[in-house]
């Protein structure tokens, strides 16, 4: 019985004492206010989002092929007016590939920008989706 108290008390002190993480996950969305996009041959697409008053931000893309010979690339831009979009510099980008799916993931710790916007485009002959979803914390 003593037990079983102590681990009752001792349960309720860790999950007393466990940081709380104030953390959102929301689908970036497009121009058309969907989740997706579509990147068609040498076209390009985008999903963008404003995020206000967090600080650390964490982009997961995927991108599926439709059809054709998949390529091209994804780079993450930001902008502090929603209009005047720049590549983020040393942020990495996906040099697509002719596979089923592939993904890429963006992150920082501090968020330096008021929008963000993942801008995909295409080469050759193919078709593509491009999804993405973003989370971030308060501090």
């Amino acid at each position: 019985m003593k037990n079983l108290i102590f681990s009752l008390i001792a349960s309720v002190a860790l999950i007393c004492s466990a940081p709380v993480v104030n953390a959102q996950v929301w689908d970036m969305t497009s121009s058309d206010n969907f989740t997706t996009d579509t990147v068609t041959n040498t076209g390009t697409a985008y999903l963008s989002l404003k995020v206000t008053g967090y600080y650390g931000v964490s982009i997961q893309l995927t991108m599926t092929k439709i059809s054709g010979t998949v390529g091209g690339s994804v780079v993450l831009q930001g902008s502090n007016d929603g209009t005047n979009y720049v590549t983020i510099p040393s942020s990495g980008s996906l040099t697509a590939t002719n596979v089923t799916s592939q993904g890429y993931l963006w992150y920082y710790s501090n968020s330096p920008y008021l929008y963000y916007r993942v801008l995909a485009t295409g080469t050759g002959t193919m078709a593509a989706i491009i999804s993405a979803k973003i989370m971030y914390r308060k501090p």
